[in-house]
């Protein structure tokens, strides 16, 4: 049942988004270049008004601060994501534990060797990555678990990174921030 219902939730804001999106760029298409596109919900709101008033003004003032606040924000985050992952990744692997993470991918029979073991005292475990996710474990945690319970948390892991679960966060958290305006995003975080 869950499993339906996070599809669900995902797929509904994935289509909204870029719905929204879509809409935005027909808007942006619309009022640059002048391309009349018959089916924009942001057009139809200044259609409202008498073009050249004081009101269709303010209502395309307003509708293209938004839109613009919306699409800098979506390439900001975007943009902040990916430099900010690159660091964090050059950082891990400046802590790697070349014999623990050779260790850990033969116990586990991890084909594609994609855990990642990383010296550090405190008890750390979880995937990164958007286009090959991969797993991180510190030495603290495995020290911490005896072998089932260490197999629980890779399997744990494995599930995030089959299911590309960092990607996924991310992206529902970009809707979040870049689509502030839409009421039906906080039924999704």
């Amino acid at each position: 049942m869950w499993k339906k219902k996070s599809y669900f939730v995902i797929s509904l804001s994935l289509l909204i988004a870029g719905v929204v999106w879509s809409q935005m760029g027909a808007f942006l298409v619309h009022i640059f270049f002048g391309v009349n596109i018959k089916a924009n919900f942001f057009k139809l709101c200044s259609s409202l008004f008498k073009e050249g008033s004081v009101y269709y003004f303010v209502v395309i003032t307003l509708l293209i601060i938004v839109i613009s606040y919306s699409i800098l924000i979506t390439l900001f985050k975007i943009a902040e994501q990916y430099f900010l992952s690159r660091r964090f990744k050059q950082k891990l692997f400046i802590y790697k534990n070349v014999e623990k993470t050779r260790s850990i991918n033969e116990i586990f029979k991890r084909a594609n060797k994609d855990i990642l073991v990383v010296n550090a005292n405190q008890p750390l475990a979880f995937t990164l990555g958007f286009r090959r996710p991969f797993i991180v474990f510190s030495t603290g945690l495995i020290q911490l678990l005896d072998f089932d319970e260490l197999e629980a948390v890779v399997e744990h892991e494995a599930f995030h990174q089959k299911k590309y679960d960092p990607l996924v966060i991310f992206i529902l958290q970009l809707i979040s921030q870049a689509l502030w305006f839409v009421p039906l995003k906080k039924m999704v975080l």
